[in-house]
């Protein structure tokens, strides 16, 4: 969206994981006139790993991405307990983080 139709300034998205499901989103930072061209483009997306699924290599990216961040995401005790805090709040196992990552057969 970004680079190939230079609809947005910065696109992204975000996984939120609970005990039981997770919330999902998908954001882009457009001009106003880009907007409704960049929202239906969000929505083709969705909507094509929806009916088509992702593919390993899209998986492991993302897991990738995610592993990555986590250097960023630790830098302090503060950080650490703070994350650990999530975890027991949102009733995870203690294993949720390493599980993540973990191989799974992908249907």
């Amino acid at each position: 969206m970004r680079t190939n139709r230079g609809l947005a300034y910065s696109t992204g998205s975000f996984y939120q994981a609970r005990r039981d499901y997770g919330v999902f989103g998908a954001y882009a930072m457009s001009k106003s006139s880009s907007a409704p061209i960049t929202v239906q483009v969000i929505q083709d997306i969705l909507g094509k790993a929806k009916r088509e699924g992702l593919s390993h290599k899209e998986i492991d990216g993302a897991k990738k991405a995610i592993m990555n961040s986590f250097i960023f995401r630790f830098d302090s005790l503060h950080q650490i307990v703070t994350q650990q805090a999530l975890l027991a709040f949102d009733k995870l196992p203690d294993d949720f983080l390493p599980a993540m990552f973990s191989p799974r057969k992908i249907p």
